[in-house]
């Protein structure tokens, strides 16, 4: 019923802000590998957006896209189609004016630290 259709919705703009999201020259693939290819892509040069399970034993910084949701009073998290992970927001900061409420699809890069993210 009901539950489905909403774990439908969000596998659909899920699934739809991510492919506008991988059009962006950021993440697009390098077909040049020349050595001044390589210098700018360590510069700069491309990204790949990692899965919220794939945080699990990796270090470093990522990019993750998934939605904020309140699992407990006060306590966010980052959820994907794989997995969800706690938001610490201590040192965050928006790169762009607005608002980020729950339930909002993010791009985030950062890294997981104590299982956190």
């Amino acid at each position: 019923g009901e539950a489905v259709a909403k774990v439908d919705m969000f596998n659909q703009r899920y699934a739809l802000i991510q492919q506008r999201i991988l059009r962006q020259d950021i993440f697009q693939p390098k077909l040049v590998t020349n050595r001044l290819a390589r210098s700018a892509q360590n510069n700069g040069g491309t990204h790949t957006i990692t899965p919220v399970e794939s945080l699990l034993g990796r270090s470093g910084r990522r990019f993750l896209l998934g939605m904020i949701v309140q699992v407990e009073e006060g306590k966010y998290y980052l959820e994907d189609h794989t997995a969800q992970v706690p938001l610490n927001f201590s040192e965050a900061s928006l790169l762009t004016d607005g608002f980020v409420t729950e339930n909002s699809v993010v791009l985030i890069e950062g890294e997981a630290i104590d299982g956190v993210l």
